[in-house]
């Protein structure tokens, strides 16, 4: 681990927003307490980057009282009822740092919360991966299921990572009436000809605010095989997945989907949806016993054959090729009012191996900020840097020649963290650090 308790404190006390913390010196006590009240009690919509092999979960999050939480696969297709589990946990506060982490893999996870629980994220420096959660149900009544998409109408500010066919960040404005929207890019350097007019997205609400997505030019295909591509069809996502993966099969065809999922928080704050490859196979016409199981290249059945605890995919990732976040602007923000510290998890995919990273932005209220890395999944030295922001009206972000996205309720950052100095290439999300300290003694949490 790169981040040392003593050398943690110094850091929170330096920027000033901690104040009174007790001595550490010689501290016995688990540095681990209950999130109490649970502040992520429901159902939530979710997404996690894999960053070294640009995969992507898209995923279905439940949490009870006692911030005991289960992910549930939404791409998995075939089962019967309740969608395949593939984690489960407990939600933990670290007593001193604040910082959100999870009681069987406190060494590895890091992340924050939303003292309201709209909105939480988990960094995992062992998986190499980043998640991000949104509420989809109200808390105070969970028989609502259903929540319609008219909810989240109105302006959207987005940043999008991409993955195909460069690793590359950009910028959107999303309006967004009755499910049907406008996606205008925003971007500086708009990186594909076909963005530079605005594109119509639909949306289709599911129940606990889930989300399908249709209409992004180029973002979408079905069922294409492998050497059975209809005349014309060229897709460089398409390209990627016959290249990397298994594409010739003695029984079987091969063929991929590209679909567009998300939700959104069920009030209309934000909404994400994320484009990923889905494989299927069929026999072949020549293969005469349809009876017969046949064996499929080993890559392939890991991504559509149930393993023992019946979750399908390469535990449960699938090919990334876009991950969007939309944030409803904000009315009348300013720059004083990004004031405060926030941690922040980050993706990058830089010259050597992706990594992921968790920092601590520190913002004035003036214009300067101080980004310090705390931990991180690379053989790399923790880094620090400094610069200056700007708010605009509407929750956009500008800092240190990058763009980002700032929240109504002033509390969630969304980054571009790219360098092109060092040709890195970043997504990072960022929640400011809850105010008010944990719970000092165990509780029983009611369920």
């Amino acid at each position: 681990m790169n981040w040392s308790r003593s050398a943690g404190l110094l850091l929170l006390a330096s920027i000033g927003f901690l104040q009174g913390c007790e001595e550490l010196t010689n501290k016995e006590k688990d540095p681990l307490v209950p999130v109490l009240p649970s502040r992520f009690y429901g159902y939530g919509t979710g997404f996690e980057l894999q960053s070294r092999e640009t995969l992507s979960r898209y995923f279905l999050a439940t949490a009870s009282r006692s911030a005991k939480f289960g992910y549930y696969d939404l791409l998995s297709d075939e089962f019967e009822g309740s969608p395949p589990g593939y984690s489960d946990g407990e939600y933990r506060q670290d007593r001193d740092f604040r910082w959100l982490t999870e009681r069987r893999s406190s060494r590895f996870v890091r992340g924050s919360f939303d003292v309201e629980g709209e909105y939480w994220f988990t960094m995992n420096t062992n998986q190499e991966s980043l998640n991000f959660i949104v509420r989809g149900s109200d808390p105070d009544d969970l028989d609502i299921d259903f929540f319609p998409i008219d909810n989240a109408d109105g302006n959207y500010n987005c940043l999008r990572y991409d993955a195909f066919p460069t690793p590359a960040m950009q910028t959107f404005s999303l309006d967004l009436q009755g499910g049907q929207g406008i996606l205008t890019n925003t971007s500086a350097e708009i990186i594909e000809p076909r963005e530079q007019t605005p594109q119509v997205v639909r949306m289709s609400p599911g129940t606990f605010a889930k989300m399908d997505v249709e209409g992004e030019r180029a973002k979408e295909f079905t069922n294409i095989c492998a050497g059975k591509e209809p005349a014309g069809f060229q897709d460089d996502f398409y390209d990627y997945l016959i290249s990397e993966f298994s594409s010739q099969s003695a029984y079987y065809d091969i063929c991929w989907t590209s679909r567009a999922v998300g939700g959104y928080q069920y009030e209309g704050k934000l909404l994400h949806y994320s484009h990923v490859g889905i494989v299927s196979v069929q026999l072949k016409p020549d293969v005469v016993n349809s009876d017969t199981v046949y064996p499929l290249p080993p890559d392939i059945a890991a991504m559509i054959d149930p393993d023992s605890n019946n979750v399908q995919g390469i535990n449960a990732y699938r090919p990334s090729r876009t991950n969007m976040v939309c944030l409803a602007e904000a009315e009348n923000a300013q720059t004083a009012d990004l004031e405060g510290s926030f941690w922040v998890g980050q993706s990058l995919i830089g010259q050597g191996d992706p990594y992921v990273a968790f920092s601590q932005m520190y913002f004035d209220g003036d214009g300067e900020f101080l980004d310090e890395q705390v931990d991180i999944s690379a053989d790399l030295n923790l880094k620090s840097s400094s610069g200056s922001y700007f708010v605009e009206r509407n929750g956009e972000l500008f800092f240190n020649g990058r763009q980002g996205l700032f929240s109504n309720d002033r509390k969630l950052v969304v980054l571009d963290m790219s360098d092109p100095a060092d040709n890195v290439v970043g997504f990072a999300v960022g929640i400011m650090v809850p105010e008010e300290q944990p719970a000092l003694e165990e509780e029983e949490a009611e369920e």
